[in-house]
């Protein structure tokens, strides 16, 4: 409790030193103490063991006697207490409530000296309750605490919102008694000692304008006392001004280190006429040392005068040192911006006079590039050797700053904000105090809102200010864009730190000066700790301002830097790998606001290479509609996390897709020119077809083998079927429908005509040309007998192959049919299985035709057709359920997929073949000929391919595709056919299957 009482400025009267003072004692010496003239509020504090005997109340004594609380009070009459307006009597006892009464009744008796005062009892608790001990002392230091804080308007605490804070803290079994007799007007028994002065202050020891930064604030004539920090640094000055040595301090920083706050702080806190005008809180933190002050600045002749000012009461003719010597000692001096022009030796002279009187403590600022020279035994204290502890002071300074301005802010919102501004002022006190010229928050206001944003462009502004001072010293009139490309580029995003090329291109302003590398980093060094060292991934160094660009004014707009960026004005010659992520933020702002040409967008190396936000933003800008949409989707293909030759690969397919003609003609032209780099696709792509708003999706594709008359058919989610042609992908004939539902299509090149056979769900079987337009032809004579495997209440689906030399395999359910185009002949049976056909594939030669048979139970089965002799049936089984099948050209091998993802290879020499396992789930399409497996599927809306080389047994290559591959089919030598669920598209396969 003697903490608290005196962390508030009050003054401990009838001290004692023992553990603990009787309260017959106390009573005694208030009744017979010298009383102090000025003092005007008494506060008791009485702690003990309270005891209730009949209707009274005592507090008990060491030696068991009772003492009744109202005897504080009587010796408060007499005529030497007559000064006294308010009393403040707490008891921390049990039972306290009725003590407290009885104090307020012998405090208002009528007649008596007491009556005209005001009374304020605090009892921690009512009567019957208990208090635990040490518990009211702990709340009410506590709620003390709380309730000092900074303020304009609260210039003391009141006892009764701390007792309702007490109660709260005390908890349900103990309650706060408050018993009041008081005038309306409120206590000033408590004063909070760090409230703030409405006014600016008068009669300061120091020049208005050095007071002022003494002060914390911007300009004389504002009030408030608000320096923070540099503790140990006064305190070695004030050890120092008390010391017995007579060497001189010598207290030197760089402009804005807050050498003139530090030694004028120093001046208000000693002298007597300066700790009348501060806050109790800074004369308790600084006690008043018993030494004489004086202070001065300027030449030697005013530095003089103001000397003598000080120590005579005017403006006295006597020589300085005659006065020196009869000052009282110890004597202090603070000196501080002494005139630089003056000429050395007249400093040398003069110091010379201080430094030879007895008793003279000597302190002196000057700047670090003085050449003012105070004496060779002098010692130096830089303050530019602590710019964390700056950094520190003025966060606690802005705190202190903010709490005032907004004095309903909570504490969460008073950290954000301070966190804010901090970033902005680092360590400079020059800044920091701006903020003291703002408006103060209407009262009743909580949000700090409109504060944060009048603080931040009061900094900012400051601090570019600063900056351009600073840099305009040593540079110029080059300063000007140095200081606002920095600001105006960093305040884009908090990840933005500036390489110094970029740097002083953007601060080379048209028409004056070229701005050089080697003057940002002159120019990063002069702004200190304003500007932000953010070295890059391999060293190299790049900056970030702390402050932001000031708006209007005159500054320059910030996209007029963003235009100057080499990224921005030189594109063409950009080596977008090599910039750096900040600076590719700053390129994707400037394409979101349209200062990219649209011509960029036609380079492949921009789009690859430039980060997906960048490009993303610069699409947005295209002023054509169709166009933009066009590339939107375009780009919408084109994945971040794979590799630099997929994404190529995914922005040509995206690029024939939606037809983006400019960039289809680079990577032609980049292919033709044989251009091998990380812009070139992973694949070589012959063509794609476009994507026309396509109204259906491609849901099965099969292809004949190369050659003269060769075709693609796809059947759509129409039902519908189409022809393509190999070498462009563009249509063979018209789109046509066959009567029912399709359900295995086949297609082979018999006798120089492309023919595709159709068979339905409904047991029927088409022929479609796929070079004539000519209607669908049923063929009935293929369709086995309706009972042959299956039976009428369901019927069996058809599957079928077409051989190029005219022979037409058919199944239903296990049987095996076989017939011959052109013959008119029905079909006849070649085999029954051991259980219903997956799927059926004719292959070889027009001499050695084969087809072979894939059945449920997993026994592949390879049958020669035609009058060819050849051995009995073979099985080649695989282990697991089988999927689906592949036959390569020649018929010699076969590729099964069985549910467990395997791929099995069957054929001469292969019979237990096993390719690496595909790490696909949804795999849909596979083809292979004799040195090649294509596997393809979709993950999610997207496709893949993996190319196995059978030639070299490795990890297959792995290919993305925009959409779910459907099916595949190798096409001749080194081209693969693929078809997606959007449309076709033929690529080359290079040595090594790319």
């Amino acid at each position: 409790m003697r903490q608290s009482l005196a962390s508030l400025g009050l003054e401990e009267h009838l001290p004692f030193t023992s553990e603990e003072r009787r309260h017959d004692a106390l009573a005694r010496d208030l009744r017979e103490c010298a009383v102090p003239g000025d003092a005007e509020t008494l506060v008791i504090y009485c702690t003990g063991h309270g005891m209730l005997e009949g209707s009274g109340f005592s507090l008990l004594l060491p030696d068991g006697d009772a003492f009744d609380p109202d005897r504080m009070i009587k010796p408060l009459e007499m005529e030497a207490w007559t000064n006294l307006q308010e009393i403040v009597l707490i008891l921390d006892a049990c039972s306290a409530e009725p003590g407290l009464d009885a104090a307020l009744l012998q405090a208002r008796k009528v007649n008596t000296r007491t009556s005209t005062k005001g009374f304020w009892g605090i009892g921690a608790s009512r009567r019957l309750e208990k208090a635990r001990q040490g518990s009211f002392a702990v709340a009410f230091a506590k709620a003390v605490g709380r309730a000092a804080q900074p303020s304009w308007t609260k210039p003391h605490i009141d006892p009764g919102a701390i007792a309702r804070e007490i109660d709260r803290a005390l908890g349900p079994d103990q309650s706060v008694w408050l018993a009041d007799g008081h005038p309306a007007r409120r206590c000033r028994a408590l004063p909070n000692p760090r409230h703030q002065s409405p006014s600016a202050p008068k009669g300061l020891p120091l020049p208005a304008d050095w007071a002022a930064s003494a002060r914390g604030v911007a300009a004389a004539d504002l009030p408030g006392f608000f320096f923070a920090g540099r503790t140990a640094l006064l305190r070695e000055l004030r050890e120092h001004l008390m010391g017995e040595g007579g060497k001189p301090i010598v207290v030197t920083g760089s402009s804005g280190a807050g050498r003139s706050a530090l030694l004028g702080h120093l001046v208000l806190t000693t002298h007597e006429d300066g700790r009348r005008s501060i806050p109790s809180e800074v004369t308790l933190a600084w006690p008043a040392l018993p030494v004489t002050v004086a202070a001065g600045r300027g030449d030697p002749p005013r530095v003089t005068a103001m000397l003598l000012r000080e120590l005579t009461g005017s403006n006295s003719a006597r020589e300085l040192v005659d006065v020196l010597r009869s000052a009282p000692k110890p004597l202090a001096l603070v000196l501080d911006d002494l005139d630089e022009t003056t000429e050395p030796e007249a400093w040398s002279q003069f110091f010379g006079t201080l430094r030879s009187v007895p008793g003279v403590r000597l302190v002196v600022g000057l700047p670090s590039s003085s050449g003012i020279s105070v004496g060779d035994s002098s010692r130096v204290l830089d303050l530019d050797d602590l710019v964390d502890e700056c950094a520190d002071d003025a966060r606690e300074y802005l705190r202190r700053q903010v709490r005032l301005a907004v004095p309903g802010a909570g504490e969460p919102q008073i950290r954000r904000t301070v966190d804010a501004l901090a970033a902005r002022t680092a360590a400079e006190w020059t800044v920091a105090v701006t903020v003291s010229a703002l408006p103060r928050a209407s009262a009743g206001e909580s949000s700090v809102g409109n504060y944060l944003d009048q603080a931040t462009k009061a900094l900012d502004a400051t601090a570019h200010r600063v900056c351009r001072e600073r840099v305009g010293a040593v540079l110029g009139e080059k300063a000007r864009g140095i200081v606002s490309a920095l600001s105006a580029l960093c305040g884009y995003a908090d990840t933005v730190a500036l390489p110094a090329t970029e740097w002083a291109a953007a601060a080379s302003v048209p028409g004056a000066p070229r701005v050089g590398v080697e003057d940002v980093a002159t120019a990063a060094a002069l702004m200190r700790s304003l500007v932000e060292r953010r070295p890059a991934a391999d060293g190299s160094a790049r900056w970030r301002a702390r402050f932001g660009h000031p708006a209007g004014g005159g500054y320059p707009k910030p996209e007029d830097f963003l235009r100057r960026l080499p990224q921005v004005a030189d594109w063409r010659t950009t080596d977008w790998r090599a910039v750096d992520a900040g600076v590719l933020m700053l390129v994707s702002r400037a394409a979101a606001l349209g200062l990219l040409p649209s011509s960029l967008l036609d380079d492949p190396a921009f789009l690859l290479d430039a980060p997906p936000a960048v490009v993303s933003r610069a699409l947005q800008q295209l002023r054509a509609a169709g166009d933009r949409t066009l590339r939107s989707r375009m780009w919408s293909l084109v994945p971040r996390n794979v590799s630099d030759v997929d994404r190529a690969l995914m922005l040509r397919i995206g690029a024939e897709r939606f037809s983006v003609m400019p960039l289809v003609t680079a990577f032609r032209t980049s292919r033709r020119a044989g251009v091998g780099n990380h812009r070139e696709p992973s694949a070589d792509i012959d063509w794609v077809q476009p994507d026309h708003a396509r109204s259906t999706r491609v849901t099965h594709m099969t292809s004949t083998p190369a050659g003269p008359h060769a075709a693609i058919v796809t059947v759509q989610d129409d039902d519908s079927l189409s022809f393509w042609a190999p070498s462009d992908g563009t249509s063979l004939r018209a789109a046509v429908s066959v009567p029912g539902t399709p359900r295995d299509v086949t297609v082979a090149v018999v006798q120089g005509r492309a023919l595709a056979l159709v068979s339905t769900w409904q047991r029927e079987i088409w022929l479609v040309p796929c070079h004539e337009d000519a209607p669908p032809t049923a063929l009935p004579e293929f369709v086995p007998p309706h009972g042959e495997g299956g039976n009428r209440t369901r019927p069996v689906p058809l599957l079928l192959s077409l051989h190029p030399g005219g022979h037409v395999v058919v199944t239903s359910g296990p049987a095996v049919w076989v017939g011959r185009l052109g013959t008119g002949d029905p079909v006849r049976k070649l085999a029954t299985m051991d259980s219903e056909l997956l799927s059926v594939r004719a292959a070889g030669p027009v001499s050695a035709p084969v087809v072979w048979l894939l059945p449920a139970s997993g026994h592949i089965r390879s049958l020669r057709l035609g009058g060819v002799r050849g051995g009995s049936v073979s099985p080649f089984p695989v282990p697991n359920r089988p999927l689906a099948l592949a036959v390569s050209e020649a018929g010699d091998q076969a590729l099964i997929r069985d549910a467990s993802g395997d791929l099995h290879l069957r054929g001469p020499g292969r019979q237990s073949t096993a390719l690496t396992k595909t790490r696909r789930s949804e795999t849909r399409a596979a083809a292979l000929d004799d040195s090649t497996v294509v596997v393809g599927g979709s993950t999610g809306r997207s496709g893949w391919l993996e190319i196995h080389d059978l030639s070299c047994p490795t990890v297959p290559a792995r290919l993305p595709l925009d959409e779910a591959a459907v099916d595949v089919a190798l096409h001749g030598r080194n081209r693969l056919l693929v078809a997606r669920t959007c449309g076709l598209l033929s690529m080359k396969l290079v040595a090594g299957h790319g």
